[in-house]
C-alpha cells in the first residue's frame, strides 16, 4: 500500500477533531496575548508619567539586559531607571507635592529638571561615569534621540567593556 505524505493522509474523525481542538486553542490563546498587548501598550502610551518610557518600551518582551551576563547591582540601576523607580526628584517630588518645574537636579548648578535623561546624558557630576559606562556616541551633545536609543538597546551596544567601567554604580538609586 502507497502511504502519502502527512498533508494527503486520510486520519479518521477523533484524530481530526483532536487537531481542529489543537489548533482552535492556539488561535485563542494567540488572540488572548494579542489583546492584552493592545490594552499594554495603550497603557502606557496614554500616561503621562510612562511618557519616557513608552518611547523606548516598544514591544511586550523580555530585556536582553535582564538576561545577559552583567552584575545584578547594573540590572537593578538601569531597571530603576527604565521603570522611573529611583530617587530622583522627579519622582520624589511627586509624593511631596513639588511642582515639576521646580523638582531640579541639586548634584549641579544648571537648573534642570533632575530626572533619568539629565542624569544619564547631561549632569556634569556624572561626566566621568559616562565617558567609562558608555560608548562615545552618547557622552557628547546630548538629544532626546540620543536618550530614546540608549534606553532602548541591547546593553552591549551601549557598554563599554573595560575593567574601569565595572566600578561604575551610582549609589544614590
Amino acid at each position: 500500500m502507497n502511504v502519502l505524505p502527512w498533508p494527503w493522509q486520510v486520519i479518521d474523525n477523533n484524530t481530526l477533531l483532536l487537531w481542529q481542538v489543537f489548533f482552535s486553542m492556539l488561535s485563542i490563546k494567540q488572540s488572548i496575548l494579542d489583546i492584552f498587548k493592545q490594552s499594554w501598550y495603550s497603557n502606557i502610551n496614554n500616561s503621562s508619567r510612562l511618557f519616557h518610557y513608552s518611547l523606548h518600551k516598544q514591544e511586550f518582551k523580555i530585556e536582553t539586559y535582564l538576561i545577559c551576563n552583567i552584575d545584578k547591582k547594573y540590572q537593578s540601576v538601569l531597571s530603576k531607571f527604565r521603570l522611573y523607580s529611583n530617587n530622583l526628584s522627579i519622582e520624589t517630588g511627586r509624593y511631596t507635592n513639588v511642582e515639576r518645574k521646580d523638582r531640579l537636579c541639586i548634584q549641579c548648578t544648571m537648573s534642570m529638571t533632575e530626572d533619568d535623561y539629565h542624569v544619564l546624558l547631561v549632569c556634569p557630576k556624572y561626566r566621568h561615569l559616562r565617558q567609562k559606562l558608555f560608548t562615545p556616541y552618547f557622552c557628547k551633545w546630548p538629544s532626546l534621540q540620543k536618550f530614546t536609543t540608549l534606553m532602548s538597546s541591547s546593553i552591549g551596544d551601549i557598554l563599554i567593556t573595560n575593567s574601569d567601567s565595572s566600578n561604575w554604580y551610582l549609589t544614590k538609586y
